[in-house]
């Protein structure tokens, strides 16, 4: 791996995140990561090679983050790809068991956005037909949003090498278009007119709820996803919307409180570069 002579700010998102990685250095709650499972016949040559292209591609997985000082700066790093390790657990008395406990260590080991790689991914073998791509990203780099953008192009480009097709190119991620965004965005009067409007609305809140003392934050946290059945439901309502009601009705039950509201991450990037 090599170093360009090439250096970008940092966006708002990243300057928090190192700022919170610098305070807990040793911390590594700003590792994210995703295992998708793949069942049936897999070319795992062509795989790991399609993975371990597209994450050489992602500038923002490849950057080296430097204070000067005064000011915060990202360093690209020009990365050659190399097939992905393959990881063969089927021979364990409990694969999913050994596979669970390979990504925890993976994740257990924590990161320097100023020297340390940005990223770890592998293939893990459960079985002859039973495999798990897993990606692991520092979040100073990739949100939840970017996974499904590298999944998106690996699979293009695993299924092109299968068929005996070209590969679709690799996308446009630079992130120059998106720094000049957000630093135009800091700098404008719509940043204001937001800031303003959020703190007034905040403002109408009322206390949280507390059903537990406060306890210290986790490292670690598991997530696990599954396909609900495509069947009608009642009122018209999608499963999210029922479970944010579940959720809330659950709350108000233990919490004692009638009026809740509920803080939930939403994608904002419409239109956005």
């Amino acid at each position: 791996m090599t170093e360009t002579s090439t250096r970008l700010p940092v966006s708002y998102a990243q300057h928090g995140i190192w700022m919170g990685q610098r305070l807990a250095p040793d911390n590594p709650g700003y590792w994210t990561a995703e295992a998708i499972e793949l069942k049936g016949p897999l070319d795992a040559g062509i795989l790991r090679a399609c993975a371990a292209e597209a994450l050489a591609h992602c500038p923002a997985l490849n950057m080296r983050f430097e204070f000067d000082g005064e000011t915060l700066w990202q360093h690209p790093r020009r990365n050659s790809p190399q097939p992905l390790p393959w990881h063969d657990l089927s021979g364990e008395s409990d694969p999913e068991a050994a596979a669970a406990a390979w990504m925890r260590g993976a994740l257990s080991q924590p990161c320097d956005p100023a020297v340390d790689p940005l990223y770890r991914s592998a293939l893990l073998q459960l079985g002859p037909r039973h495999f798990l791509w897993y990606v692991q990203t520092h979040h100073i780099a990739l949100d939840g949003f970017a996974y499904g953008l590298l999944s998106k192009v690996v699979a293009a480009r695993y299924n092109a090498a299968l068929r005996g097709q070209d590969a679709p190119p690799l996308p446009d991620w630079r992130l120059e278009p998106v720094l000049a965004e957000d630093q135009a965005y800091q700098t404008s009067e719509q940043r204001e007119r937001d800031r303003a409007f959020w703190t007034a609305r905040q403002q109408a809140f009322p206390a949280a709820a507390t059903l537990a003392p406060p306890q210290p934050l986790a490292d670690g946290v598991r997530k696990a996803g599954r396909a609900l059945p495509g069947v009608d439901l009642a009122c018209g309502v999608n499963w999210a919307a029922w479970l944010m009601a579940a959720t809330a009705a659950w709350l108000a039950r233990h919490g004692g409180q009638r009026a809740i509201t509920l803080g939930l991450p939403v994608m904002n990037r419409m239109g956005s570069a």
